[in-house]
């Protein structure tokens, strides 16, 4: 293989002679581990021949063009994390447990030797990725969600044992079962599963799809208005003649008055995909109603109205994102981070500090006694490290070997972690637990003195520099405007682990400070309790 080489972007899948032998060792040359990907089933195309893209079925083309819109560099293969994306953008009417039964069968069927990839060829000729063929279901996740349900349900219909539960009592059924979701998901689902009915059943309710996770409704959104009310104007700004049409001619104008920062090479990706969505009997153009349709188009509406950074759009994306963005809220903000914010919290002894945690732990001991906890310890500080110096702004960044893309999901997925992250930071106070909708100042000290090991006295100059830094109108807290821009503005780089695994330290810090203002809370008010039960002030009841 090591005389063939993927074709140029604008020629994805076609293989040159004339393209130069790789070294020994590189990812393209003989021993990569694209050689051993299971070859294809009698019948099928080899993966080292062209591919005739227009003797593909319409659903072929969908997964051809979708392979090649996450496989930006062109390396001939996707991970599994991306073959998971591309089902979703293939099939959005699938839910979670749907996908994930999906997602296992096409990895049994195109990698069964479990080598993490998948190649173009094993995925176009995949019976499961075709839905020709189904999953094998998976049962402990069904039962799960089952057993869930069950409980919940048998908790709401407590009272009266009537075998089924009232519209009303149905909500925070949903709402407890989807809970990692978003409200407005939730009220998704809650209207899917009700269907407008006065009551449910048990038998029902675990016979849904939606309750079971199998489906997912489709919602509408003011979010998802805005994006179909962009690819109508400009369809109807190309569409100067009124054909009701758009041909490929056209949709690069299309394309920049969607988006106008978008980039040449991207015009093509979105053509490809968006006219495979839309075009199944490839006629070379595509109707006004059909863009509703297509995932892609919806990504690039959502680039285009400025709920997506405007530096490109990764290929990671979650399932419920794209329906419930929230992130126009963003649109005008300033995402640059100031010297003065990096400077005061920026802290040159910490990295003395977690050298000598890391010896503390044993990091130059001899591996047999290098136990598996001091490894764990080990790792945590220099993930907490980590944290501290991105929060700090004073991260070291290293070129990526791929330029670092965040996109429209993804960024929606990082807003939802953002809110949650807003709301426990403003519920860690021991004068109030149902949050002021702003972190105040001591919420402020109280946690970042827990994240950075400040002691008191560093704590609260650090502090009072940072809501100097952020608190754009001098009202001395924190609003979510004011928080957003700054925790995006330090993250917007980062890859979705390392951006997660900040948000996890920080939600850490946060727990730690709220269980000592719980306590602190618990005890003031028990003081209250008695010296409001001893009335006659005998110190005694």
């Amino acid at each position: 293989s090591g005389s063939f080489a993927l074709g140029s972007r604008g020629n994805p899948g076609i293989f040159t002679p004339s393209a130069p032998t790789r070294k020994f060792g590189s990812r393209r040359c003989g021993a990569s581990p694209k050689a051993a990907v299971a070859a294809p089933a009698p019948g099928r195309r080899l993966s080292n021949q062209p591919i005739d893209v227009a003797g593909l079925s319409p659903l072929q083309r969908r997964i051809y063009w979708g392979f090649h819109f996450l496989d930006e560099i062109g390396e001939g293969w996707v991970s599994e994390a991306q073959v998971e994306r591309l089902l979703r953008l293939l099939y959005p009417e699938l839910g979670v447990i749907g996908v994930a039964e999906l997602h296992r069968g096409v990895l049994q069927e195109c990698d069964p030797r479990s080598l993490h990839l998948v190649t173009l060829s094993a995925l176009l000729w995949s019976e499961v990725a075709q839905r020709k063929r189904a999953p094998e279901p998976d049962l402990e996740s069904r039962q799960e969600q089952k057993d869930l349900l069950t409980r919940l349900f048998t908790e709401a219909d407590s009272r009266f044992r009537r075998n089924y539960v009232d519209a009303f009592q149905l909500r925070p059924l949903v709402q407890a079962a989807f809970r990692t979701m978003t409200p407005l998901v939730q009220e998704d689902y809650y209207n899917a599963i009700c269907g407008g009915q006065e009551s449910i059943s048990l038998q029902a309710l675990l016979s849904n799809p939606y309750a079971m996770m199998e489906l997912r409704p489709q919602p509408m959104d003011d979010t998802r208005k805005a994006r179909l009310r962009r690819l109508d104007e400009a369809f109807d700004r190309v569409d100067g003649e009124r054909t009701g049409v758009l041909s490929k001619t056209d949709f690069p104008e299309f394309a920049r008055i969607v988006w106008p920062n978008i980039v040449p090479v991207e015009v093509g990706h979105y053509e490809n995909c968006i006219f495979a969505d839309c075009d199944p009997d490839n006629l070379g153009a595509i109707s006004k109603s059909s863009l509703a349709g297509s995932q892609y188009a919806e990504l690039l509406a959502g680039c285009g109205i400025g709920m997506a950074f405007p530096d490109g759009i990764e290929r990671s994306e979650d399932g419920h994102g794209l329906k419930k963005s929230k992130l126009s809220r963003l649109a005008s903000v300033d995402l640059t981070l100031g010297p003065s914010m990096a400077l005061a919290l920026s802290n040159p002894a910490d990295a003395a500090t977690v050298e000598r945690h890391q010896t503390a732990v044993g990091h130059n001991a001899p591996q047999h006694l290098n136990t598996v906890q001091r490894e764990r310890d080990r790792l945590e500080a220099i993930h907490h490290k980590q944290a501290q110096n991105i929060l700090a702004g004073t991260a070291t960044r290293t070129a990526p070997s791929k330029p670092s893309r965040t996109g429209l999901l993804e960024n929606e997925r990082r807003y939802a972690s953002l809110v949650t992250l807003f709301e426990r930071w403003d519920e860690s106070s021991s004068q109030n637990t149902e949050g002021s909708n702003a972190i105040e100042f001591e919420e402020l000290q109280t946690v970042l003195a827990e994240f950075f090991n400040w002691t008191p006295e560093e704590a609260d100059k650090r502090a009072r520099e940072v809501m100097k830094s952020l608190d754009t109108n001098h009202d001395g807290v924190l609003q979510f405007s004011e928080f957003t821009p700054f925790i995006t503005g330090v993250t917007r780089d980062l890859e979705p682990q390392i951006f997660d695994e900040l948000v996890a330290h920080l939600k850490q810090a946060i727990g730690n400070v709220s269980d000592d203002a719980e306590f602190e809370r618990r005890d003031t008010l028990l003081e209250q309790l008695f010296n409001f039960w001893d009335y006659d002030g005998s110190e005694f009841i």
